[in-house]
């Protein structure tokens, strides 16, 4: 008897279940295995938004404790916390590194430890993210010394006319202040900016007989080296008057810082002593009795005008506005018609700048450039 040839499994009564459950099973473990994948990247993805606004949560927060501290705590030490801007908070810790015998040169570190806990986490089993960073501060400083070029600096250039008058860079009253030069220019100028007139001043000092050049406008403005928009704007130096006009300069305290917000007029037998910042034309006239007599620093925006024999000891300089293309321009050069004496004191520089107070919206603390020092995000 032949036995008939099986049949193929295809061919089998129940054979596609089978085929059914290998499939579904290489298609559940792919998917489970997509799941896996994606439920990975989110993790990695919720971990670093948390690390970054952990970051910007510690940098945010020494902003802020800088901006809002008036003073320097007595003891040099502060703890407080800050709520976060992207919610948590940080555990901020100041403490003083150097104390020195004067608060000027005293060193500080801050610590801003910040706490993410507002940031989007996986899931409840993922800790708070935390970045701790520190930064150096210090105490801002008032300028000590003043760079100065000469006895008069005129951005504008100068034109003289009638008697012959004295610039004159020798330090006149040096009294031991070692930290400027002796001697400066009597006449500092741009190039080819100076008409001496009929009778030219007397000019002494470094270079001798000529006035000293500068080169262009634009080299001269940057040999300035002052900061005018600043102490315009009241950022770098607060003023103790700010007045409208110099009809009635003050006297008091010692060495004054004087801010004239349009022309400056001084006629007659008027001594004045201090900074006088004049963001206008300065004019000064012999008449009244007497001479007006300057000590210490005066800056002009714009042009001077000396009639008659005016006198004045420390430096100046003219021209100001020419250090910043948005401020008015100066229309014209300085004139000096007549015989202004003007001589360079360090000592009366000095006086003057001993009144330098910082700017009213300066901070007690800043940060000390490339004092950064910064930890790998922390779970």
């Amino acid at each position: 008897m032949t036995t008939p040839p099986a049949p193929a499994i295809r061919n089998r009564r129940g054979a596609t279940l089978p085929m059914v459950v290998l499939v579904i099973a290489i298609l559940s473990i792919g998917l489970a295995v997509g799941f896996l994948r994606t439920g990975a990247e989110l993790r990695a993805y919720s971990s670093q938004q948390a690390q970054t606004d952990a970051m910007i949560m510690a940098e945010n927060a020494i902003a802020q404790l800088l901006g809002g501290m008036a003073v320097i705590p007595a003891s040099g030490t502060l703890d407080t916390t800050i709520t976060g801007l992207r919610g948590g908070t940080t555990d901020l810790s100041l403490r003083r590194l150097r104390d020195s015998a004067g608060s000027v040169n005293d060193t500080y570190v801050l610590i801003a430890r910040a706490h993410s806990s507002g940031s989007s986490r996986y899931d409840a089993s993922i800790p708070t993210a935390e970045h701790t960073m520190a930064r150096l501060l210090t105490v801002p400083r008032a300028t000590t010394t003043m760079h100065v070029v000469a006895a008069v600096m005129s951005l504008n250039g100068v034109t003289h006319t009638g008697s012959p008058g004295v610039f004159d860079g020798n330090d006149a009253q040096k009294a031991g202040v070692m930290a400027y030069p002796d001697p400066v220019a009597g006449l500092a100028l741009p190039t080819g900016t100076y008409s001496a007139g009929g009778s030219p001043s007397n000019i002494k000092g470094s270079p001798n007989g000529p006035p000293l050049y500068l080169g262009t406008p634009s080299q001269a403005a940057n040999a300035a080296g002052i900061d005018w928009q600043g102490i315009v704007n009241g950022t770098a130096v607060t003023p103790d008057y700010t007045l409208a006009n110099c009809s009635s300069l003050p006297s008091t305290p010692s060495y004054p810082i004087v801010y004239v917000t349009g022309d400056c007029v001084i006629s007659g037998a008027v001594a004045f002593a201090g900074t006088l910042v004049v963001m206008g034309n300065l004019t000064m006239s012999s008449g009244g009795g007497g001479d007006p007599q300057l000590r210490g620093i005066v800056l002009v925006g714009k042009t001077m005008t000396l009639n008659g024999s005016p006198q004045g000891w420390g430096t100046v300089i003219t021209g100001l506005n020419r250090t910043s293309e948005e401020m008015p321009q100066p229309a014209g050069v300085d004139v000096i018609n007549g015989s202004g004496q003007f001589w360079f004191s360090s000592s009366q520089v000095d006086a003057a700048l001993q009144r330098l107070q910082l700017g009213a919206n300066m901070p007690p603390l800043v940060l000390v450039p490339n004092s950064l020092v910064d930890n790998y995000p922390s779970y």
